[in-house]
Parts: structure tokens; C-alpha cells; sequence
């Protein structure tokens, strides 16, 4: 079990989850491209990134294995391409108009706590890395991505959580070369990526170990 260490530190919704609400409370996710597109015009966001809001879609890659391309430009906005503080924001106001304005009561129903996460090691679950925030690490500075492998390692050590072989999830899939070094440095002894496959023995890389979905499974 790979949870982000903010789940159990403040009384919010993290922004990948506020935007797996949303989708969910809408049955045409066109909608929320069109509000993401008012909202990126009245925070005159083509003036502070230098690009118009169908620029930013178009460099969009909106191939996708489970979404259709609308669902994907929502993730990719709101999750990595447009600036920090206007992600947040963005989120943040969508989920209000189509989820809850009570964000606190609906995370402390979403998420576990740290005795909950005890609870499940004690009965022989294991817990990992997924970074503080569950940020694209793979978009991130080298320091970023410290602070947030940095962050996480701790808030396990601290939560008596924390194995000598410890293992890490990656965000969305994401990493890079400065990634696997940190983790490496940091005494990581397994890294999961969405890789789509079953780990092939003569090619055994241990921070990227490949891993199969239940979305790849069948289904009676």
C-alpha cells in the first residue's frame, strides 16, 4: 500500500484525487475542459505561460490505454502542465462546483490514518513510498524530487512504517534518471512503475520493475 504522505497530514483532498471526483460527478468531461478553458482565461493564464489554452492542448499526447482524450487533457492540466498555484486553484474550485465545499469531512472519509496504516502492517501489509505529494517526479527539479522522496521515507520512519527494504510507487507512472539516483542514494531496494508487463528475469532493473493493472486482467 503506497499512500502520499499528505493524505494523512492535513484535512484535504489531494489534487489527483479532487480530479478522479470530478470526472466522476460528470457525465460529459468536455464540460470541465470548457470550465478549465474559462478558468484559464479569467486567471489570464495565456498572458503568464506565453501560450493560448488550445496551445496547451494541442501539445497534449491524448493516447491513452482507459481514457477517451477529453479525460486525458483534464489529468494533464491539472495534474503537470499548467503553473503549480493555478493547478491547485483550478482543482480546487472544480471540485467545490461538482463534488463538496465540505473538502476537510470528505478527506477524512477518503483516507486512512496513520493507526489504520499500523493496523495494516501489523497484519502483514506492507507500506511504501509514493512521495509527499503526489507530484510527475519525472517533471520535477532533482531537488523537488528529493524533498519529496526526502519527505515521504521520513513520515514512514516516523510512523514506525518504515522496512530496511523499503519500496516505492512512482506518481502517475513518473520518474527519470535523477529519480532512480536519489533512490538509490536514499537505500530503496524496489521501485514500481505502469509499465504494463510481468517482470522479466534477464532483464531485472529493481527500481523499474514493470507491474500489471486490474484494468488488464479480464472481467466475467
Amino acid at each position: 500500500f503506497f499512500p502520499p504522505v499528505m493524505t494523512t497530514q492535513r484535512h484535504d483532498v489531494l489534487d489527483v484525487n479532487k480530479i478522479h471526483f470530478i470526472l466522476a460527478s460528470v457525465r460529459d468531461p468536455g464540460e470541465v475542459v470548457r470550465e478549465l478553458e474559462a478558468l484559464f482565461h479569467d486567471h489570464d493564464l495565456d498572458r503568464h505561460t506565453g501560450r493560448s489554452f488550445a496551445d496547451h492542448v494541442e501539445a497534449i499526447d491524448t493516447q491513452s490505454r482507459f481514457d477517451p482524450p477529453d479525460v486525458i487533457v483534464i489529468k494533464r492540466l491539472l495534474q503537470r502542465d499548467l503553473p503549480a498555484d493555478a493547478r491547485s486553484l483550478f482543482c480546487q474550485e472544480l471540485f467545490r462546483r461538482h463534488v463538496t465545499d465540505d473538502i476537510g469531512a470528505f478527506a477524512d472519509e477518503l483516507y486512512m490514518s496513520v493507526s489504520q496504516l499500523e493496523t495494516m502492517t501489523t497484519a502483514g501489509h506492507e507500506v511504501g513510498s509514493h512521495g509527499h505529494n503526489h507530484v510527475w517526479l519525472g517533471a520535477s527539479s532533482p531537488d523537488d524530487q528529493r524533498y519529496e522522496i526526502r519527505q515521504s521515507v521520513e513520515f514512514l520512519r516516523n510512523s514506525n512504517l518504515l522496512r530496511d527494504d523499503w519500496t516505492m510507487c512512482y506518481p502517475y507512472g513518473s520518474y527519470d534518471r535523477n529519480t532512480l539516483d536519489i533512490l538509490a542514494e536514499a537505500g530503496c531496494s524496489i521501485g514500481v512503475t505502469t509499465v504494463p508487463a510481468s517482470v522479466d528475469p534477464q532483464d531485472y532493473r529493481p527500481l523499474e520493475l514493470p507491474r500489471l493493472d486490474t484494468n488488464d486482467f479480464p472481467k466475467a
